[in-house]
């Protein structure tokens, strides 16, 4: 049913090439082309969205559902699920993803004090600690 879950953040990447450096967390794991090219439709669709002063929240594909979340300024989760037999909406996992966030942040702090206090290597060890053994949890 998960397809993805991820947390980048964008300006880690200063020039083609490093791309790898923008993803804090990718679940589940894949060959770094296959992150890339989902991350990639997330990131523009974000971008475009912005173009018209709004964000982009969810998009229903033939065999996705994805939901995205830009919880601080140039962070942006995402969580795509498989379209199965049941309809999900937009909204749930929209839902969904602002609790999961919530959690950590209420848990941790934000995305943004805690690349300054704890660095960038702790941080993606402690989101992998954490939606690691959360997503293994559900089930995901």
């Amino acid at each position: 049913m998960l397809h993805n879950f991820f947390i980048i953040h964008p300006p880690l990447c200063e020039r083609e090439g490093q791309e790898e450096n923008k993803i804090l967390y990718f679940h589940p794991d894949l060959p770094l082309s296959q992150k890339l090219k989902q991350i990639g439709l997330a990131e523009a669709l974000n971008s475009v969205s912005k173009s018209f002063s709004g964000n982009c929240e969810a998009l229903r594909t033939r065999k996705f559902t994805h939901a995205f979340l830009e919880p601080e300024e140039n962070f942006l989760i995402s969580l795509s699920i498989k379209n199965g037999d049941t309809q999900y909406s937009h909204a749930l996992l929209l839902s969904v993803l602002n609790d999961w966030y919530e959690l950590f942040m209420r848990i941790h702090g934000n995305l943004t004090d805690l690349i300054e206090k704890i660095g960038l290597v702790k941080l993606k060890n402690l989101l992998s600690t954490f939606f690691g053994s959360f997503l293994e949890t559900l089930g995901f």
